[in-house]
């Protein structure tokens, strides 16, 4: 990841990794996970149906507009 912003004099580069965010790299431990109670999945979470339906319409979207040129308005 680089950051920068008008505090700093230059930019910044620093590794993500898979321990600094609390995401999970197998879906079906995560699915496994859900199932058994383990874990909840929040309303707005990064997993959640209503943020992968947004991603699925942002995509569709996008593909259309690359097949017409125009501008697609989705937030109808």
């Amino acid at each position: 990841m680089r950051l920068r912003n008008i505090k700093a004099e230059s930019e910044q580069s620093i590794q993500i990794t898979s321990r600094d965010v609390p995401v999970y790299d197998d879906p079906f431990s995560y699915f496994a996970d859900v199932i058994r109670g383990k874990i909840q999945i929040p309303k707005k979470g990064l997993y959640s149906l209503e943020n992968n339906v947004m991603v699925v319409r942002i995509l569709d979207a996008a593909r259309e507009s690359a097949q017409s040129g125009k501008t697609i308005n989705f937030m109808k």
